[in-house]
């Protein structure tokens, strides 16, 4: 609890990772995250307690409850990642970020050149089981990156970090946001399955935060290539491990690995 004025409030204290994640947070929450048309934390202040160390935040509690204790409501995230990407845009246009407190994609996110190297290594066993047209895949999806429009990005799109409030979904936790394409927010949140649906629903609050327009298969082609890319990243982490002598084991294998290899596969087979 805060007392202030005689007025007590529920809030999070919350520790960054690191002293560049904090100072991301810290960098949004100060600047464009109040003015965003969804719900998210309001940044009551910071503390520190160890030097070198990252400092603490003090953020306004919006509730326990996820989209991860709720998941048939997911579809409630694509709106406002719509939103949040439509506005990124737009401020990013109008020289209106901070793009010195943010990370520019790929950045420590991810190395292409390192998963073609998993993944050619992973073609040579047959424990992975990855499709043989994998690495075209990859291609399509490094040239597709290259020619989406930069925006703001959350980083994290666990659906741990979308809390269910009273006004919608509120993101929380943004250290890890950097500026990018729009697919890499999207790839843990959109249904390959139902991809139309998500991404029409994405689509009009992209384009009605920033400015753009953005057709049905723009919309698709965007969704799709986060798909392949969270999929991709997940495989290759994978057989990173496993190539290292630390295998996760086969729960793990099950639970996170092979549902991403069956979207890779979908992927490969509508690619050609």
């Amino acid at each position: 609890m805060l007392a202030k004025a005689g007025k007590r409030q529920r809030v999070i204290v919350r520790h960054s990772w690191s002293v560049l994640g904090f100072d991301t947070e810290k960098c949004l929450y100060e600047s464009v995250l109040g003015d965003m048309s969804f719900r998210t934390p309001v940044l009551l202040g910071t503390f520190a307690i160890d030097h070198g160390e990252p400092p603490w935040m003090i953020l306004e509690d919006l509730g326990e409850s996820t989209i991860a204790d709720e998941p048939a409501k997911r579809h409630l995230i694509l709106p406002v990642l719509g939103l949040l990407h439509g506005c990124g845009r737009h401020l990013l246009e109008a020289g209106r970020l901070d793009t010195g407190k943010l990370v520019p994609f790929p950045g420590s996110h991810t190395c292409h050149d390192e998963w073609e190297t998993f993944l050619g290594d992973g073609l040579t066993s047959d424990r992975y089981a990855l499709p043989s047209g994998v690495l075209g895949c990859l291609d399509r999806l490094r040239d597709g990156l290259a020619q989406e429009p930069q925006t703001l990005l959350h980083g994290d799109t666990d659906l741990s970090n979308f809390v269910l409030t009273a006004d919608g979904v509120a993101p929380v936790d943004w250290e890890r946001a950097l500026i990018g394409p729009a697919s890499l927010d999207l790839g843990s949140v959109v249904s390959l399955d139902k991809l139309s649906e998500d991404m029409q629903s994405y689509r009009v609050a992209y384009c009605q935060a920033s400015g753009h327009s953005m057709g049905n298969e723009d919309a698709l082609r965007v969704g799709g290539q986060g798909i392949l890319f969270d999929s991709l990243r997940w495989v290759c982490y994978y057989i990173r491990r496993v190539e290292a002598g630390n295998d996760p084991g086969e729960e793990w294998r099950q639970l996170h690995y092979e549902p991403r290899l069956r979207r890779v596969r979908a992927v490969t087979r509508l690619s050609g």
